[in-house]
């Protein structure tokens, strides 16, 4: 498919020698370096796919803005990756340093748009899963959880140390769930979605 265009948004150590591979290829008219951008959601909604070939990921957060914006994704196994990703459910998944399987499925999802379309639903109904209201119900979870495990416990180390009120740990305990959402909304998760189940 000689007219797709790949667009390489941000910035990063592999940048020169990427621009490098494209000059000794001839590729100019086919790759574009887009740098560091603030409107991924624009570019997202017009991107017919979304490329992740990361070794490791905390959880990524582009690949649920790809799911909401309706982009179909191809995406490597990394582990927090893997936290969203369905293989043939709601995107494709190929192995590690895998160039043939990487263009194999990026040719799959702009030639098959049936099945394409089929993923890209799922992926639409799956990313509200990982709204920032259900990581913000989890941590809560998470804290009722271990609160009920070591309930006698804690009300007795509580009560013998010089540590705050029961009520003062609440107030802190709503100020880090309002912490915790400034960080989703400024791109800084202190947790990840799999850390809260």
């Amino acid at each position: 498919m000689p007219e797709a265009l790949f667009a390489i948004a941000g910035h990063g150590a592999e940048r020169p020698r990427l621009e490098k591979l494209v000059e000794e290829g001839a590729l100019s008219k086919s790759v574009r370096f887009m740098g560091s951008r603030k409107d991924v959601a624009e570019i997202l909604n017009a991107a017919d796919c979304l490329v992740l070939v990361s070794v490791t990921e905390g959880f990524p957060r582009v690949v649920a803005e790809a799911f909401a914006a309706g982009a179909p994704v191809v995406c490597t196994p990394a582990p927090g990756t893997l936290d969203i990703v369905r293989e043939g459910e709601n995107g494709l998944v190929v192995p590690f340093r895998d160039p043939a399987s990487v263009a194999r499925a990026i040719l799959r999802t702009l030639r098959f748009p049936a099945e394409t379309a089929q993923r890209r639903e799922r992926a639409r109904r799956d990313v509200r899963k990982h709204d920032l209201d259900t990581w913000v119900r989890g941590a809560e979870r998470v804290f009722d959880r271990a609160i009920a495990a070591r309930g006698e416990r804690l009300a007795a180390y509580l009560a013998d140390a010089a540590l705050p009120s029961p009520l003062t740990l609440h107030w802190r305990f709503r100020m880090f769930r309002l912490a915790l959402r400034l960080a989703v909304l400024l791109g800084r998760t202190p947790v990840a979605p799999d850390d809260l189940t």
